[in-house]
């Protein structure tokens, strides 16, 4: 483990050589999350310049933002132009996990030519083949501790007595309360825990449908079409007829 601490330390120090190089400060992205707090302490254990910075995405849970403003105080809070149910609106149409257009305007506009972010391989299959550096049109992004498996991430957090975001508690992810990656379960609990997030995603919904979103899907209700977006099934799937035998 001492090993691994080691290696994410000097890759820091290489990210902040060439932010500096660039005249710029290295970006950390912070999320709240378990991988995002132990990237942001091993950036602080370096000693070297940063701006850490958390993308609000107007979708995340109170319980994280708190989380954030209480024990991470040096995270700059940095808003988007457009909140997640305008930017739906300006679409015409939801997200889904083919197109996530959500997270390019709302989680990964933060502009930097060095932005150092809490990847690991292990997350996805997609994330498996990433390298520890990524360049880019937007700059280049460092994974420092783009090996690590979730028990050592766990491991850091218990012996260097990072608090524990409340969120994991809950049994929540750490992210957008709604999501199309997340499964139909955390969103119908969230659903549960804030009832205006529903009555907020049905209004959405009705807004995008005058404008001709699911235009095929008239006769469906549109408590019927968000339960399909919550679903991770294609619209052909979720609302085939059912019969009765």
């Amino acid at each position: 483990m001492q090993n691994n601490e080691e290696t994410a330390i000097r890759r820091i120090h290489i990210a902040s050589n060439i932010a500096e190089r660039h005249g710029e400060v290295m970006v950390v992205c912070f999320s709240g999350g378990k991988d995002s707090q132990v990237t942001l302490d091993l950036v602080q254990r370096a000693g070297v310049p940063f701006r850490a910075v958390y993308n609000v995405t107007t979708i995340d849970h109170p319980k994280n933002v708190n989380f954030i403003r209480t024990n991470y105080p040096e995270v700059e809070f940095v808003h988007p132009d457009l909140n997640f149910f305008d930017l739906c609106r300006k679409k015409k149409s939801l997200p889904t996990m083919i197109e996530r257009w959500c997270c390019r305007y709302l989680k990964e506009y933060q502009r930097g030519a060095v932005k150092v972010m809490g990847v690991r391989r292990e997350e996805s299959a997609k994330r498996a083949s990433y390298p520890v550096i990524h360049s880019d049109g937007r700059g280049r992004r460092f994974y420092p501790i783009i090996e690590w498996k979730e028990w050592e991430v766990w491991d850091y957090i218990e012996r260097y007595r990072l608090p524990v975001n409340p969120c994991y508690d809950l049994g929540h992810r750490v992210g957008c309360m709604v999501c199309p990656f997340a499964p139909a379960r955390v969103i119908v609990a969230r659903f549960n825990e804030f009832p205006a997030l529903k009555k907020k995603m049905l209004s959405l919904i009705a807004d995008i449908r005058s404008k001709g979103y699911a235009r095929d899907y008239t006769e469906y209700s549109d408590e019927r079409i968000l339960g399909w977006w919550i679903s991770n099934k294609s619209m052909a799937e979720y609302l085939q007829p059912e019969f009765d035998f």
